[in-house]
């Protein structure tokens, strides 16, 4: 057994149509149609495909060595979505902002709006147009986007694979899951999804170094699964079943690494607050 690190890269640019995602996961069978992100509502998907067209304007110079910055507020005192867009003026003296370029909302019921502020004219016209909310609304319902990729990506390793650092896991067998990311790497329109892999020698020192790292992951799932457990109305059952496979993986890495992960007595403080839970 050879243990290997695999770091997921994808940047914040990337973007996939959700149509071929969804038919090749329907394909696979096996229920992976069921890791398919959720469809978003008209609110959501305003609010990220927003985000996503002002990182191509967080920040350009003008022809005098101006800094501009576009900028999204969202005001407290409304209902619904809405984002107000200004610009942030920036020269080596002073910061100023502009008055309200325009204004993108998205009502209880999922009407989208778009309304002109006093900033509006030709100097940020092509930002206005970059904000036409009938395009963003259906980017934003049409397409997947990088933390959505992620998430996928991370569901088709779970199984082959054990979270070790943020974005970082650890395998310790076979790992079929990576043929998915390549695959879905090909559905990506824009951007790129890679994973970069190191083989560690499997002395000693590194076995027991790997489970000490595998333990903060376990111990952290374990708090988290005990948080729940203190709700007022916790679902023993469901928390039970995910500590179920939590065991499970503990015992694999334990029998694959050769060593001791170090979380035992965490698992017994759990255990208890379980049982006490259920009586």
């Amino acid at each position: 057994m050879t243990p290997r690190l695999l770091k997921l890269s994808i940047p914040k640019c990337s973007l996939a149509r959700r149509i071929p995602v969804h038919e090749w996961l329907h394909a696979m069978m096996d229920g992976h149609d069921q890791l398919m992100p959720a469809a978003r509502c008209p609110a959501d998907a305003l609010r990220v495909a927003t985000s996503y067209v002002l990182k191509d304007w967080s920040q350009w110079k003008g022809e005098d060595g101006t800094v501009y910055r576009a900028i999204a507020a969202s005001p407290t005192e409304q209902k619904g979505l809405v984002l107000d867009i200004n610009v942030q003026v920036r020269r080596p003296d002073t910061v100023k902002y502009s008055e309200l370029l325009c204004r993108l909302s998205c009502d209880e019921n999922g009407r989208p709006g778009f309304t002109h502020g006093e900033a509006h004219g030709l100097q940020f016209y092509d930002l206005v147009q970059a904000l036409n909310v009938e395009r963003l609304l259906t980017l934003g319902q049409d397409h997947l986007f990088e933390q959505d990729l992620r998430r996928l990506a991370e569901d088709l390793l779970e199984t082959d694979v054990q979270r070790l650092w943020p974005g970082t896991w650890l395998a310790l067998g076979d790992t079929p899951g990576l043929a998915h990311l390549t695959h879905l790497a090909t559905l990506l329109t824009t951007g790129a999804l890679t994973v970069r892999t190191l083989s560690l020698e499997s002395s000693q020192a590194n076995r027991e170094m790997l489970a000490q790292e595998l333990a903060q992951e376990y111990v952290r799932q374990l708090d988290g699964l005990g948080k729940r457990l203190a709700y007022p109305k916790p679902q023993v059952t469901a928390i039970e079943k995910e500590y179920m496979k939590l065991t499970e993986k503990i015992r694999q890495s334990e029998e694959l690494l050769g060593v001791q992960v170090p979380c035992l007595t965490e698992q017994i403080a759990f255990e208890s607050a379980l049982a006490a839970t259920d009586c």
